[in-house]
């Protein structure tokens, strides 16, 4: 079962969303067979960051863009099928779109 964290937000350097971005944490790391996140900010440039193992570096990456974030969505991972490998972590990004 996986877990997915989606926030949209409407003003740049929104402190709330920022303090509700960083308050699902505890309850994402809960799934240990990998993280994605990404974060489109109001330039509309979309980042993208995966991870196998290391949740507090995307976690990191993830926060890092959070005053400039205008959606940001975080998903973390426990094996039901395909293998544990970066492969089948989402978020996949490819010609400008975001997939999951």
């Amino acid at each position: 079962m996986c877990k997915v964290f989606l926030g949209v937000n409407t003003t740049p350097n929104n402190k709330e969303f920022i303090q509700y971005v960083a308050g699902q944490q505890d309850e994402l790391i809960t799934q240990k067979d990998g993280i994605g996140g990404f974060v489109i900010d109001f330039n509309n440039k979309i980042h993208v960051f995966r991870s196998l193992f290391y949740y507090d570096q995307v976690f990191k990456q993830v926060f890092s863009l959070l005053p400039q974030a205008k959606v940001v969505s975080i998903h973390t991972r426990i094996k039901s099928s395909g293998e544990t490998d970066i492969h089948n972590v989402h978020y996949f990004e490819s010609n400008g779109y975001i997939f999951a």
